[in-house]
């Protein structure tokens, strides 16, 4: 479980984006651009997306809330904090 500011910081693997195609330090459009998820550069996977691939939280319609939990850091008002999961990614019991 995640809360909305942890989940932003995670990559969406259903989120998509379309960049240009850089050739000689220029950048162009070249036909129909493929749609990507993740970075790679010379073959590699490199671990990091692309603005825009991150989770948006409740602002998604797969978002689902779950309750709360303690807050373990920080000084808060609340004692709980709420928490929810993507549900494209299915029940996490």
């Amino acid at each position: 479980m995640h809360t909305e500011d942890e989940a932003k910081e995670l990559w969406c693997p259903f989120s998509r984006a379309i960049a240009a195609h850089r050739r000689h330090n220029k950048t162009e459009w070249r036909g129909k651009q493929p749609a990507f998820n993740r970075i790679v550069e010379d073959g590699r996977v490199e671990g990091a997306w692309p603005t825009g691939c991150a989770c948006v939280a409740s602002q998604c319609s797969a978002w689902r809330w779950w309750g709360e939990r303690p807050v373990t850091e920080g000084d808060f008002a609340s004692p709980t904090v709420k928490v929810g999961y993507c549900g494209l990614a299915g029940n996490p019991e």
